[in-house]
């Protein structure tokens, strides 16, 4: 018990350094205002998710009661948390049980590795019980405030949620084993991960996309054939009643239901935990196959870049979450091709003019989630000594993570412009308006497009999607030397978790916001070709400015690093 008390709370202090942003290698505490600022932070995403899910849950709060369907609404609100679990963890469980950076340590130690085993899961299953939060907090607030309170319903709702987060803890752990046999046996691991991982997400958001508005038209008009389809599964009916009307027997039942798959994947895992950690050969580590490259005569920057790029390649957990966004940009070009129509009736709205600087914008939201720098000094710490004993300058070495993320952004980035560029050639407003209602096509802006507001446009949609990933990317590579965090256990914490990776994507899409801003309730003032113009020579000045910025602020502050 002392070693599994030991090990799970190395776990929270190392979830703490990532939420307090406290930097274990340099030994030193961040400032009141740092911690004061990241708790805003933190704060704002945690009362986003509430805000969104309370909706969902004040609409349906007092409909379901007055039609006797109060056990509908908590199987409801247990299926959204379980869903919300799943997701915040599902992506970590292989790498935090089975890739840790620490493992073979531990093995070698006189430490079980069941006892190694429990510590990791039960810091999963806490962040289980955050990340469900977000969705049962609303849910009960919701129904208490619309309906009275009821400390019954809500000691049962806890005792429930608390088994919940069992059962959805044994599909991650499920998952995440799964994932590491097959990446075991396969060459291609990285790839295979990242292809499970994306259809995931496909599936995912395709249900999320395509059916919330469905759902919601379902919960407010057909939610008694909801009811007989989720009674007609009597286990979702036993967990709506156990909560509601304390049945002893649906909270037994409940409990089973919870309690044994949990117990069986526990078993299964403590059985298999060794061979599988074995089996992996620390896949979460930097690899770099010289063997690839052997008799290749390499310039300093090119052997650099192609160190980063392997580094990329062979992190199934790196590549998939720095480059999520690239992917989108990808099916972003892809539907504006396929649904061009559809698009093109919905952008006839804001007229002809913004067309070059709503594609501009939605490259630019896609960037943001493109986080390859953010954690590339991090991911140094097994490997600082070996930078440091090269023939490299550091300089060099830092450009080399900021020339990793313009190359593989950029051929995604001249895609999207590509068809921005040809949508905004093709866009016919007249044609779109005459097929519109009279009453609905007097009410569109009547815009007519110069000859310089065609080439600004186009100069736009070539350049300032790339001068802005430019700007991001070094951004990104600057808070990753500013908040570096060196003690990492695995790759997902300073990828997934990291002080650098949020501000640069937050901190990304806030920089959308102020140009889309300006261009749209300026343009009466100055025309958008020339909003575009300018911005455009902003991002070219900042690029030119975070590029002096890393060759000298980013220098000393990586010589300083230490592990």
């Amino acid at each position: 018990m002392k070693q599994f008390i030991t090990l799970l709370r190395i776990q929270l202090a190392a979830i703490g350094v990532r939420m307090t942003r406290k930097n274990a290698t340099a030994a030193k505490k961040k400032s009141w205002f740092s911690g004061i600022g990241m708790a805003i932070l933190w704060g704002i995403v945690a009362v986003s998710f509430m805000i969104m899910f309370g909706t969902v849950f004040g609409v349906i709060a007092e409909p379901f009661h007055g039609l006797g369907l109060d056990w509908l609404y908590m199987t409801l609100a247990f299926l959204m948390c379980s869903m919300f679990m799943l997701i915040g963890t599902v992506f970590l469980a292989k790498s935090q049980l089975f890739e840790a950076k620490d493992n073979a340590l531990l093995l070698t130690m006189p430490i079980p590795p069941t006892t190694v085993l429990s510590a990791r899961m039960t810091s999963l299953y806490l962040m289980n019980l955050l990340w469900g939060s977000f969705v049962l907090v609303p849910a009960l607030v919701c129904r208490f405030w619309f309906l009275g309170f009821s400390l019954g319903i809500l000691l049962r709702s806890l005792l429930l949620f608390l088994l919940l987060a069992l059962f959805v803890l044994a599909l991650s752990c499920l998952l995440g084993w799964g994932l590491s046999l097959i990446s075991a046996r396969i060459r291609s691991k990285t790839f295979v991960t990242v292809f499970l991982s994306l259809a995931f997400i496909g599936v995912y958001y395709y249900f999320v996309g395509t059916g919330s508005q469905r759902m919601m038209e379902m919960l407010m008009y057909e939610s008694d054939r909801i009811a007989e389809l989720l009674g007609a599964v009597v286990p979702l009916y036993w967990i709506g009643d156990a909560a509601v009307n304390g049945s002893a027997g649906a909270f037994l039942c409940s409990t089973v239901l919870f309690a044994v798959p949990f117990l069986l994947v526990f078993l299964l895992l403590s059985a298999t935990f060794l061979k599988t950690v074995t089996a992996s050969h620390g896949t979460a580590r930097i690899r770099y196959n010289a063997q690839r490259h052997r008799g290749a005569v390499r310039s300093a920057a090119s052997a650099l870049l192609m160190r980063e790029q392997v580094h990329l390649l062979s992190s199934a957990i790196y590549l998939l979450n720095a480059c999520i966004g690239l992917v989108f940009l990808v099916a972003g070009a892809v539907i504006a091709l396929v649904k061009y129509d559809l698009l093109a009736q919905s952008l006839v709205m804001f007229g002809a003019d913004l067309i070059p600087a709503i594609f501009c914008g939605m490259a630019a939201m896609m960037l943001a989630m493109v986080i390859l720098t953010p954690p590339s000094v991090s991911l140094e710490a097994k490997t600082l000594w070996q930078l440091r004993s090269m023939p490299v300058s550091s300089a060099q070495i830092l450009l080399a993570k900021w020339k990793l993320h313009l190359v593989w952004c950029g051929i995604p980035t001249a895609l999207l412009s590509a068809v921005g560029i040809v949508f905004f050639l093709r866009f016919d407003a007249a044609a779109i308006v005459q097929s519109l209602d009279p009453t609905l096509a007097a009410l569109l802006p009547q815009v007519t497009l110069t000859a310089l507001d065609y080439l600004a446009g186009i100069a736009a949609l070539v350049l300032l999607p790339q001068l802005f990933s430019a700007v991001m990317g070094g951004i990104g590579l600057l808070l990753g030397l500013r908040f570096p965090n060196l003690s990492w256990t695995n790759e997902a914490q300073v990828i997934k978790q990291g002080t650098a990776v949020m501000l640069s994507m937050f901190g990304g899409l806030a920089l959308v916001g102020i140009p889309a801003l300006t261009v749209y309730f300026l343009r009466t003032w100055m025309p958008v070709s020339v909003w575009l113009l300018i911005w455009t020579a902003v991002f070219a000045v900042g690029t030119v400015i975070v590029y002096r910025v890393i060759c000298g602020w980013g220098v000393r502050a990586f010589e300083k690093l230490s592990v």
